[in-house]
């Protein structure tokens, strides 16, 4: 599968494509969740079945039991799912194999860039809307729709309030998923599958998301990989 996006943007003008590929793009993961509609209410109750029961276990575990190597572990994740890391690492990618005149990885590197930053914009939408408290503020997984609070406190768009869902898990997950879709290689399939799950372990270590976060992020960042992938193929037929 092979989206020729670059000679689209040559014909009808990179504003007009770019914004009539974000806007399958979205309309693909709508698609996708009612598609899916039967599995969204079992997720659902296990996110609340982690709220109620495991996000303050495990994090307060974690807040107690750090040690060298699992420090090591958590800064490696939380660099591979920093936004400017993903980024910086998808220019070069596109940059280079456009130098290179690789086409297919060009187009690849290309298109990834836009689902990264669809997803991302996509999750700034939820974290505004949910407004949950980060573990380490007051260490109370139910603090949810904390608006008069973040008002109050001057911190209405402080990061601080924008624990649900994940930026790093989402976005390192559409990606690294998105890339194991468009790749044979099993091994290489198997360490872009993990490198998520290193994230998703790094931000709940880090004290900074609940598992809650983080296994929800997970969640739509594969099905925003999904329907992308699904999205592309329809439109390169």
């Amino acid at each position: 599968m092979e989206f020729q996006f670059e000679k689209k943007v040559k014909k009808q003008g990179l504003v007009f494509e770019y914004t009539k590929l974000f806007k399958g793009i979205y309309k693909s993961f709508i698609s996708e969740i009612i598609y899916k509609k039967t599995f969204i209410l079992p997720f659902i109750i296990i996110i609340l079945f982690l709220i109620k029961h495991f996000d303050l276990f495990i994090t307060t575990y974690f807040r107690e039991n750090q040690n060298v190597i699992l420090d090591f572990l958590a800064n490696t994740g939380n660099f591979l799912g920093d936004g400017k890391f993903l980024f910086t690492f998808l220019l070069i990618l596109t940059t280079t194999f456009g130098i290179l005149k690789n086409k297919r990885l060009n187009n690849l590197f290309l298109t990834s860039t836009c689902y990264v930053l669809a997803v991302s914009t996509l999750n700034l939408f939820f974290k505004g809307i949910v407004s949950r408290q980060r573990p380490y503020m007051e260490y109370n997984p139910h603090s949810f729709f904390s608006f008069a609070k973040a008002l109050e406190s001057g911190k209405l768009f402080s990061s601080d309030y924008s624990s649900f869902p994940s930026g790093h898990t989402i976005s390192v997950t559409t990606l690294s998923v998105y890339l194991a879709l468009n790749t044979k290689n099993i091994y290489l399939k198997f360490f872009l599958l993990l490198i998520p799950l290193i994230t998703a372990f790094a931000r709940v270590y880090s004290q900074v998301h609940w598992t809650s976060d983080v296994t929800m992020s997970y969640f739509l960042g594969m099905l925003f990989a999904i329907s992308t992938f699904k999205y592309l193929n329809i439109k390169s037929q």
